[in-house]
């Protein structure tokens, strides 16, 4: 189980495409991962519209393995 404690960040992306693929990566390897996704809008201050803002990278995608996995997971995503 990953936890605040165990846990090292292996990514951060603002895009879902590539945080899929990382995903699915870890998985086919038996990798556990956590996914925490931010909301990147509510950053603007209460003002609401998208115009101007490209719609593609409005979230944050911060993706965690288990320390001892870290240095699988890195070799993993060097050699995709």
């Amino acid at each position: 189980m990953i936890m605040i404690f165990n846990r090292k960040e292996l990514m951060l992306t603002t895009a879902m495409d590539v945080s899929v693929r990382v995903r699915d990566l870890l998985v086919a390897n038996g990798i556990d991962h956590l996914v925490k996704v931010r909301n990147l809008q509510d950053l603007r201050g209460g003002r609401s519209g998208t115009f101007g803002l490209n719609t593609n990278y409005t979230h944050e995608y911060r993706i965690y393995v288990h320390k001892k996995d870290h240095e699988k997971a890195l070799w993993l995503l060097r050699n995709s």
